[in-house]
């Protein structure tokens, strides 16, 4: 259990009547589903609901853990399962039998975002990725954020959080039409997101603002890489009837301190944002020696 209970997989056992007898903490956390809330109850009783790409509900006759129990001593799919909030999110699921005084079901389970037919399925597009940048909505980053953190963990990387705003970006709208707005937005994700690696997160936030998650072996490299996108982004330019439009960025940085909530230190990094643009726009505030 205290193994269990430290992974930054989702974790849960079932007994032979396929009844939850155990819940780890990340599975709370990718979940939204609370162990109080599922031990006793049985795995199909509108919980994970695992449904397969073609929209198959496998907990209704072809349960990847009822052969376990069955007998199979390990099983590897990617599925979907149901958030408790509701929408479905993409996961990697493992199952392998424990025998004991009794044989027993355990599956463990993590979000995965990067592989190619997850990230292209409509599902997961209209779940967590914003439609006109191409970068995580709001749920994409709440979904994604705790499993890459708990493994960035284990490779004991610092997490940077990044709040990236276009400067001016009303004035463009103004001038040049909403159209032109949103190819400035598309621009503007897609420079971040091939700037950064593929572990990092990018989401945005509202508007034209952006969250960038990058992790990183020390605070220097944080803000090299927040150097790069501003100085990228100010480079860039969109030609409109025979006309150069150019635009820039402002970045407020920090790292996520322990036991700080991912919500406190955006808050801080927004104070840092702030600070930028009554600096001038075009620029990077921090709290990083």
């Amino acid at each position: 259990k205290k193994v269990l209970d430290n992974l930054w997989e989702g974790a849960y056992i079932l007994d032979n009547d396929r009844k939850i007898v155990y819940w780890n903490r990340a599975a709370e956390n990718i979940t939204g589903f609370k162990s109080d809330e599922v031990i006793g109850n049985n795995c199909s009783d509108n919980i994970l609901c695992h449904m397969d790409e073609k929209g198959k509900e496998l907990c209704i006759g072809s349960c990847p853990m009822v052969d376990i129990l069955k007998g199979i001593e390990k099983i590897e799919a990617n599925v979907f399962l149901h958030h408790k909030i509701g929408y479905r999110i993409p996961v990697r699921v493992i199952g392998v039998k424990i025998e004991l005084e009794d044989t027993y079901a355990l599956e463990l389970f993590y979000p995965i975002l990067d592989t190619h037919n997850f990230y292209e399925n409509d599902i997961v597009r209209a779940a967590f990725i914003d439609n006109l940048t191409g970068a995580l909505n709001r749920h994409g980053l709440e979904t994604f954020f705790y499993s890459r953190y708990k493994e960035m963990g284990v490779l004991k990387k610092i997490t940077g959080v990044i709040f990236a705003d276009l400067d001016d970006f009303k004035k463009i709208n103004d001038s040049y039409g909403h159209e032109i707005g949103d190819r400035v937005l598309y621009n503007f994700s897609q420079t971040i997101i091939k700037t950064l690696r593929n572990y990092d997160l990018v989401c945005r936030w509202g508007g034209e603002e952006f969250i960038i998650i990058a992790f990183v072996d020390k605070p220097e490299i944080l803000k090299n890489i927040t150097e790069r996108i501003r100085i990228l982004v100010a480079s860039n330019f969109i030609e409109h009837k025979e006309r150069i439009i150019n635009y820039t960025a402002s970045f407020g940085l920090t790292i996520l301190k322990e036991e700080e909530n991912i919500l406190e230190a955006i808050k801080r990094a927004d104070e840092f944002l702030y600070k930028a643009k009554i600096n001038g726009k075009n620029k990077i505030c921090s709290d990083l020696r």
